[in-house]
């Protein structure tokens, strides 16, 4: 009876270990599922930004696609056809333009100098406003709940040379703006995600930085930091010796280029809130721009195979880009090959969106959507 009792002691235990390790292989390989692209939708433009269905794109004006639906559901006209920088979120998109500069010289050439205002149109409304109504530049403004954010040289302190940004919070609700960076310095690029704000800090660069050359040189020591709206708390992000930039933020992630020594060439940098670590995604000696985050996916522009610019005086390499993916869920990397440089990247949970160039002068924009299927 006791050899018995062994013996089904032990076949209990090898059933549970096989099971067990079963269990875990097919959730391994249920946790992996493949990540599938498929072209959904182009159309002429320069540059395109989507949240949810909604997709706004520029072309000297801009235009609202319904992804849904593939049709066009709305054209806000640009006086004078230029947009320094604009966003959407849900029904409301917002933009900067130069309707009240009057000096021609400054829109063709010193936009830092320009009278540029931030416009929101409400399309659930039909309703447009101005948000800003000073004489300094207000551009690149971005969009979340009911704050929108931008960078703003209206504190500029010189006449001449490049000017001091900061950046501005506006509430929506209460029509209260208030300038979130204290310290002197050049500010700029920021991005907003539910009450949390990030932007390219200027503090610790003591150098001159024109906002128009967006130079990488390593040297030029900008960090990363990010504003907690509702605790009024400032957190250092990114603070190394060499540049970091081009932030992006979506629920507790925080992506950027970094840069290392005197490479020019940056790496694709993200930072986890919640557990207050860095990964360093690329590590390459290629450089990786403009880096973008939601969910699930990281997106940027890869230089492995050639430039994204057309000028250049290597012209084997010249508009030659790649996009660049790094699938968080699954650890992933996945380059992305097409014909001419792809640029100005975004991603949201269903969309990659970006502009397409064939060569210096056309491009269209491009809209990948993603899903995942189970490997079988």
């Amino acid at each position: 009876m006791k050899k018995l009792m062994a013996f089904l002691g032990v076949l209990t235990v090898v059933i549970s270990t096989f099971i067990y390790f079963r269990y875990q292989a097919y959730k391994e390989k249920k946790d992996k599922e493949q990540l599938i692209f498929e072209q959904y939708y182009n159309i002429e433009g320069l540059e395109a930004k989507a949240y949810g269905q909604k997709l706004a794109v520029y072309d000297g004006d801009l235009r609202i696609i319904d992804l849904g639906t593939k049709k066009e559901i709305k054209v806000i006209e640009i006086p004078g056809k230029v947009v320094l920088g604009f966003d959407i979120f849900e029904d409301k998109i917002i933009w900067a333009d130069l309707r009240n500069e009057n000096d021609e010289e400054n829109k063709k050439d010193l936009m830092e100098k320009a009278n540029s205002d931030i416009f929101l149109y409400d399309m659930g409304k039909d309703e447009m406003k101005q948000i800003t109504s000073d004489k300094a530049a207000q551009t690149k403004p971005v969009i979340w709940g009911k704050y929108i954010a931008w960078q703003d040289n209206r504190d500029d302190e010189l006449e001449d040379g490049y000017p001091q940004w900061n950046i501005y919070l506006y509430d929506m609700e209460s029509g209260s703006e208030t300038r979130i960076t204290k310290e002197r310095g050049i500010h700029t690029d920021c991005k907003i995600y539910d009450g949390k704000v990030v932007w390219e800090d200027g503090r610790n660069f003591y150098g001159l930085q024109s906002i128009r050359l967006k130079s990488d040189v390593p040297i030029n020591n900008t960090d990363i930091y990010m504003y907690i709206i509702e605790q009024d708390r400032y957190v250092s992000i990114a603070s190394g010796m060499y540049k970091e930039s081009n932030a992006d933020i979506w629920e507790d992630y925080i992506v950027w280029e970094g840069r290392q020594e005197l490479n020019r060439n940056a790496d694709v940098m993200l930072y986890d809130i919640k557990s207050m670590e860095t990964k360093d995604i690329t590590k390459d000696p290629y450089g990786q721009k403009d880096p973008a985050v939601s969910d699930e996916l990281m997106v940027w522009i890869d230089e492995k195979n050639g430039l994204e610019s057309f000028d250049c005086i290597e012209k084997e390499k010249n508009g030659k880009s790649d996009l660049g993916i790094y699938d968080m869920k699954n650890g992933e990397m996945i380059l992305i090959e097409e014909e001419g440089a792809q640029i100005l990247c975004s991603v949201t949970p269903e969309y990659i969106v970006y502009t397409s160039k064939k060569d210096a002068k056309n491009s269209e924009i491009k809209v990948k959507r993603y899903y995942r299927t189970r490997i079988e």
